[in-house]
């Protein structure tokens, strides 16, 4: 329905309308505006959302067009997904429909009305509606690079024709960025941290920061047009207390516990245990391994290249899976050597990467273990 009021709507600007004066008419009763959404709960939503709403209530007409969606019935949905191949696409929805979404999930919604002409107005609901035909509505989606926020400066900057000039936070990188929402779960902080790789570290400038609703929102107050600004004012449409998780019971406390554990066991000399939990640690290493690889080299996803992870977790554990125990050991030097090179990275600054090797030290524990019950026995034989 949206998109029929749509495609009617514009039919008035191109053919209802030929004269300039009935255009300028039509617009000036049209506003244009940005929406901007709180982070949800679900993984996909910690990040908030951007989209852009178009209304004209002289004609009863307030739709969204919004560049976050896309379809779960795409065939290998799953396998496109973990590829970073599922096109995402813009869509055109009502504004109550939308509303009601972010409504029903307790999120609030701010909106900033876009303070331009006539004239701009035309050019952008035109591109608006150029985008949203079957044929150009589905891009490549990459998180940092080209999403649903950016996707919206780039159509400001495009049919607006204002110089890309923004003011924002310096010395920030994307991983920084990402680190303000991941607060309150430091499960998925971790995981984050493993699979994106030092792309991830580079400093991101205030037009890059606006791959994040909130940062396309707070930078875009600085873009002006013909000496005035873009956007006006904020005021809330929906007020929400933010989602928090929870925050207590994270890697760095069960890391605590393990090695607690561990120094015990060797205190006890209990050796099975130990062989055990570091059976465990291989498992998790073969896994994340498996993991980085697949996301550095099989995706088209940038912000899981050149994941320097690879280091401290590598193919290298893979030696402990033979009978050899002399290699072993001398791999097993190895690998401790690279965990406390990479553990250090934050001080030496030898790579750009932040590496979440804090969290770990229990398996670091349990390779020293490991290499010192390798070492050739200095018990005399008659």
């Amino acid at each position: 329905m949206a998109r029929l009021i749509l495609i009617c709507f514009v039919w008035t600007l191109s053919y209802g309308s030929r004269a300039q004066q009935a255009v300028d008419t039509l617009m000036a009763q049209t506003q244009i505006s940005l929406l901007t959404c709180d982070p949800g709960s679900e993984i996909y939503s910690l990040f908030g959302h951007s989209a852009i709403r178009v209304k004209n209530q002289a004609r009863d007409f307030d739709v969204v067009f919004n560049y976050g969606t896309f379809d779960f019935q795409t065939p290998n949905f799953t396998i496109k997904f973990m590829r970073g191949k599922l096109p995402y696409r813009l869509s055109v929805s009502s504004y109550a429909d939308f509303l009601k979404e972010y409504h029903y999930f307790k999120r609030g919604v701010r909106e900033q009305i876009l303070q331009i002409n006539s004239t701009q107005k035309e050019e952008l609901i035109k591109f608006l509606e150029n985008n949203a035909k079957p044929e150009n509505a589905e891009y490549k989606y990459d998180f940092f690079f080209d999403n649903c926020s950016s996707r919206i400066r780039d159509v400001f900057e495009t049919s607006l024709h204002y110089p890309p000039q923004y003011s924002g936070e310096s010395n920030l990188s994307y991983r920084d960025l990402l680190h303000r929402y991941l607060q309150s779960w430091p499960w998925l902080r971790t995981g984050i941290d493993l699979i994106i790789g030092s792309r991830a570290d580079q400093q991101a400038d205030a037009s890059g920061q606006m791959f994040l609703p909130d940062k396309l929102h707070d930078n875009l107050a600085s873009a002006q047009i013909d000496g005035e600004n873009l956007l006006g004012d904020t005021y809330d449409v929906l007020i929400f207390e933010r989602i928090k998780g929870s925050s207590w019971f994270s890697p760095d406390v069960v890391n605590f516990i393990l090695m607690m554990g561990i120094i015990f066991l060797v205190y006890k000399k209990k050796d099975r245990y130990l062989n055990t939990c570091f059976n465990v640690w291989l498992g998790f290493v073969f896994f994340a391994v498996l993991l980085i690889g697949f996301l550095w080299f099989f995706t088209d996803h940038q912000a899981t290249k050149a994941n320097f992870n690879l280091l401290w977790l590598n193919p290298l554990y893979l030696v402990f899976l033979t009978k050899n125990k002399d290699w072993q050991r001398r791999i097993g030097i190895l690998l401790v050597v690279l965990f406390i090179f990479c553990y250090f990275n934050p001080l030496t600054g030898w790579i750009q990467q932040d590496m979440p090797t804090r969290p770990f030290l229990w398996g670091f524990l349990l390779l020293s273990y490991k290499i010192r019950s390798l070492q050739p026995s200095n018990t005399a034989t008659s």
